[in-house]
């Protein structure tokens, strides 16, 4: 088990959020705006390094506070937080069309 025993959630990147759902019997879908993205991570344990994926710690700004999102064990987590990293900051130069 690449994820160290923990089961690995699904994610999904649009234009403007990052979808995280957890869970098997009950699903917890979140969402996150782009633009409140910051300090993204990269943890990795030996066996998922020689698996070749890892745990990428997304830190998320909001209105009343900070989160954080650990997207489990994504395939190539390095190129993952370079994604986020590009969107995120794009994403906070464009003009809120909401």
């Amino acid at each position: 088990m690449a994820s160290g025993g923990r089961a690995a959630g699904r994610y999904k990147l649009t234009d403007i959020r990052l979808y995280a759902t957890q869970g098997i019997t009950t699903t917890t879908t979140e969402q996150y705006e782009l633009g409140w993205l910051f300090d993204i991570d990269v943890r990795q344990t030996l066996i998922q390094r020689a698996r070749g994926v890892g745990d990428v710690v997304v830190h998320v700004r909001r209105g009343w506070g900070q989160d954080t999102v650990i997207l489990q064990s994504v395939p190539e987590p390095m190129k993952i937080r370079d994604l986020l990293n590009q969107v995120s900051a794009q994403a906070r130069q464009q003009p809120r069309s909401w």
